[in-house]
């Protein structure tokens, strides 16, 4: 038996790091995010304290819930999108199912 995934767009993890050091504290990554979503720590230029995230591996897909925050943000999107924008949109490398910026290869992890 397979789970859908829910946002299967929201692919993108970070290990949790200490805010104020950029320390990773050692605990595994709690949700699935946009890759630039507002919740990691930053510094004072707005750089990412600790490693960078990477995208989720199949287990992690299926194991950890999506960022509600970054949900919200795609619900938002898709909703106020008109067929012209989306095929606008496709031109620009954001996938037509769950408006995540493709790859540099053009794919997405929704396509698969």
């Amino acid at each position: 038996m397979t789970t859908e995934i829910q946002f299967p767009g929201l692919v993108w993890v970070k290990d949790p790091v200490n805010a104020t050091t950029g320390d990773l504290t050692g605990e595994r990554p709690r949700r699935r995010h946009h890759e630039d979503c507002w919740h990691w720590y930053r510094d004072e230029q707005g750089g990412l304290l600790g490693p960078p995230p990477y995208p989720a591996s199949d287990e992690q897909m299926r194991e950890l819930p999506h960022c509600k925050t970054c949900a919200a943000d795609f619900t938002e999107r898709t909703a106020s999108t008109s067929v012209g924008a989306a095929v606008a949109s496709s031109r620009t490398g954001t996938c037509e199912t769950c408006g995540m910026t493709r790859s540099a290869s053009g794919s997405c992890y929704c396509d698969d």
